[in-house]
């Protein structure tokens, strides 16, 4: 196993003494969240509180968190063993908190709940839409003049969530699809487990890291407590796009970057929010770019892996547009229109009450929350290591937090950022990943058991989404 460069140095605080402040953190958190403290619950975008029982929450959740800790306890006692089973019960641990979550609501057990959200017009909408436009030909080829006449979330968005939920419907039939294409989501969500293992260990070789980083996303309270939200995919989309980049650029590798204009095509079918994730990329791809000696040859290679990507994006969309009709410059149009959340006016945000000044304050807190605030100290405490020793990956892993930061300066939504930034919580988890790499099984060990403290307190306390 390779070692991070550093992991033996001197650092500004030694780590019992950072796990003893991440074990408070998460105290203090839970104690704070138990009474209800103001603030706690979100700035702009407020959760109602509730208040559960925790005689059933606890258990519930901790049986589904065996896996888990199965996989944990494994990997400490041979750290050298392979991986093939021990990342997949990390994402089965976070596909059974979300379904628990969901579906055994206030001590009872509820499968219907899941369909009824996913049926909901405020909840997802894709499916409702989905339904309706089943029935009018060519509705690829008229999507730009039909968002009008959609719902709350499918009216701003490319149809890609809507093409899913047509998927489940044309397979199964209207009256089964919600429930399956619920658990759809679920199962994506979890991979994100998986893909955030593979996104870290492509970027640092040390699957110490990488497992870390993958049981911090396990227990993410934002992406637990999201379903049945598409939003829970879109971190997929940012890990195959950073992992497969790094391979192309660091392999020179055609296929690779055949894999990045796929991924690529992919995501933007569902949101423009993850291309704000080519801010990291431009960054990643200059820092391949510095060194002198190989400036020229490096530069050859990153244009044509570049244009691979090109040709490969373009081809998916022209082909789209021969056999379907599909106009992707027109949808985007129409998407970043100055009466949808993405225009660079903003008008509707203004006018929902989410000021600027507001929302760069807010926004930040609000993904903190849907982080649990401990993969966030995580990150922080690595990165002030990262600036004082400068060694290793000490740039990449402040350009992943520096693109977290150019979120809310952008501002292209305001408010539900637990939510709608869900697809940066792999790049919080790098860092954070990093820093538990460092530490002994038992400092680990408590990080992971101050996240699902966090976790469930919040659960216990706040309706983190309306279903």
């Amino acid at each position: 196993m390779k070692r991070l460069d550093g992991e033996n140095r001197p650092t500004l605080l030694d780590h019992p003494t950072r796990a003893a402040l991440v074990v408070g953190l998460a105290l203090v958190l839970a104690l704070l969240l138990d009474r209800h403290v103001q603030w706690m619950n979100g700035m702009l975008w407020i959760r109602p509180w509730c208040q559960r029982s925790p005689l059933w929450v606890v258990p519930l959740f901790l049986a589904c968190v065996l896996p888990l800790v199965g996989a944990v306890w494994l990997r400490e006692r041979k750290p050298g063993g392979h991986e093939g089973l021990r990342v997949p019960a990390l994402a089965l641990t976070c596909f059974l908190l979300m379904y628990a979550a969901t579906c055994c609501f206030d001590g009872a057990y509820e499968p219907a709940r899941l369909p009824r959200a996913i049926e909901h017009e405020h909840v997802t909408s894709y499916f409702l839409d989905a339904g309706q436009l089943r029935g009018i030909p060519n509705f690829l080829a008229r999507f730009p003049e039909l968002m009008e006449s959609l719902h709350l979330h499918s009216e701003n968005k490319p149809p890609g969530a809507i093409l899913y939920f047509m998927g489940f419907i044309e397979a199964f039939g209207y009256d089964d699809a919600a429930s399956l294409s619920g658990l759809g989501i679920g199962v994506l969500a979890a991979l994100t487990v998986v893909s955030t293992w593979w996104m870290v260990i492509t970027l640092t070789e040390s699957r110490d890291a990488a497992f870390a980083a993958a049981v911090l996303v396990a227990l993410c309270p934002s992406l637990v407590l999201s379903l049945p939200l598409m939003d829970q995919v879109m971190p997929n989309f940012t890990c195959l796009l950073v992992a497969s980049w790094t391979i192309a650029l660091r392999r020179n590798s055609p296929w690779a970057a055949v894999l990045f204009g796929m991924a690529l095509a992919g995501a933007v079918m569902f949101t423009p929010l993850v291309l704000v994730v080519g801010a990291f990329l431009a960054a990643m791809t200059l820092l391949h770019l510095a060194p002198r000696a190989e400036r020229r040859a490096r530069a050859l290679q990153t244009g044509r892996l570049i244009a691979v990507v090109a040709a490969v994006f373009v081809g998916i969309f022209l082909s789209l547009h021969a056999l379907t009709g599909f106009d992707l410059i027109a949808t985007y149009r129409e998407v970043l229109g100055s009466k949808h959340d993405w225009s660079p006016e903003l008008t509707r945000q203004e006018l929902l009450g989410r000021p600027y000044w507001k929302a760069v304050i807010s926004d930040p807190w609000e993904f903190l929350l849907g982080t649990g605030w401990v993969i966030g100290l995580l990150a922080l405490l690595r990165a002030v290591d990262a600036l004082r020793d400068r060694k290793g990956l000490w740039a990449l892993e402040l350009l992943a937090l520096a693109q977290i930061g150019l979120m809310p300066l952008l501002s292209f939504v305001r408010g539900e950022s637990a939510r709608l930034w869900l697809f940066l919580v792999p790049l919080l988890a790098l860092p954070a990943g990093i820093e538990l790499a460092r530490w002994n099984p038992r400092q680990r060990a408590a990080a992971f058991a101050g996240l699902f403290l966090v976790l469930t307190s919040i659960y216990l306390n706040m309706r983190f989404v309306s279903r």
